[in-house]
């Protein structure tokens, strides 16, 4: 059954030399160009760069278009300007929302999202990655390892608890689409707030309870994680920051300190790598430490060891 749910723009960056570049979207369509940033880690972006922005021509093809409609458009224009051999496109067009549906550079290599979410963290798909990175402005690494929110994940409102759905239905600026509600949520807005705040109005309602996170057996706010926290080091921004964003587990969150704190077990003491590097014999530079223990180098291997250097022929 057809998705209708959404309607669809068409649309085609037209380059000075005459080279086009065709896309479909269910984002407003400004928020999906981004000035050029939306394309940050897709192939065409390299000549968005090249030619600048505010000298690539962009033209809306078509608008308010089911997905079906959209697809079949955006492959005829696609097949239309490869048979020219004036297309920027990789793919044939038409598999927005499927495995194949972008493509990006990582780490120097072209993947599609299907290539993406192969690499990333279980559960993650291709078209998360998709919505994440374009629809999100998320990097690369964030859009692939970050786990998904559980789809059945409660929110605390008036004294029950309902799912993302419900509070769509329950929502009382009626402008608002069931993906932005639960956008919200996922970014740890209060209930009410979600339901309530006009879209793309940036502000900050007194009086909204804060995002509690479930930690043995209990809810608690990042201000009473905080407070149990087992590093004196940690800042509370940090905490959210590492549940929110990182995907840490509140453990984690609360219990390891931060890298510039962090210590290394060195003839019977622990120390930090800048300790370390005033420690060591032959003078090795605090990152140098660092990275050798990464590589899997025990530390008073990587401290003793001086550094090699390469000498010209």
């Amino acid at each position: 059954m057809e998705d209708n749910s959404y309607k669809y723009t068409v649309y085609m960056h037209k380059f000075p030399n005459d080279k086009v570049y065709v896309g479909m979207t269910r984002q407003k369509i400004k928020d999906r160009w981004c000035n050029g940033h939306g394309y940050k880690h897709q192939p065409i972006y390299e000549e968005i760069l090249k030619y600048g922005w505010d000298n690539i021509d962009h033209i809306i093809i078509e608008e308010g278009l089911s997905r079906k409609e959209a697809q079949t458009k955006e492959s005829e224009l696609i097949e239309h300007y490869k048979s020219l051999g004036l297309s920027y496109n990789i793919s044939k067009g038409g598999d927005c929302g499927s495995d194949l549906c972008c493509e990006f550079v990582y780490n120097g290599k072209k993947y599609n999202s299907k290539e993406l979410a192969e690499l990333g963290c279980l559960g993650v798909s291709s078209h998360d990655i998709c919505y994440r990175i374009n629809g999100h402005n998320w990097d690369i690494e964030k859009a692939i390892n970050q786990p998904k929110s559980p789809r059945n994940l409660l929110h605390e409102y008036n004294g029950k608890l309902y799912t993302s759905t419900e509070l769509y239905e329950m929502r009382i600026n009626l402008d608002l689409t069931k993906d932005t509600i639960k956008s919200r949520l996922s970014l740890g807005w209060d209930a009410e707030r979600a339901i309530t705040q006009p879209d793309n109005v940036k502000i900050q309602p007194n009086n909204i309870g804060e995002r509690k996170y479930y930690y043995q057996g209990n809810y608690y706010t990042s201000y009473e994680l905080w407070e149990m926290r087992k590093c004196p080091d940690i800042k509370q921004h940090q905490i959210t920051n590492r549940i929110n964003q990182r995907g840490w587990s509140v453990l984690d969150a609360i219990s390891k300190p931060p890298k510039r704190y962090q210590k290394y077990f060195y003839k019977g003491q622990y120390y930090t790598s800048t300790e370390l590097e005033e420690l060591s014999p032959v003078g090795n530079l605090s990152q140098t430490i660092v990275s050798r223990i990464k590589l899997g180098w025990d530390v008073e291997k990587a401290v003793d060891t001086p550094v090699s250097t390469k000498r010209a022929c």
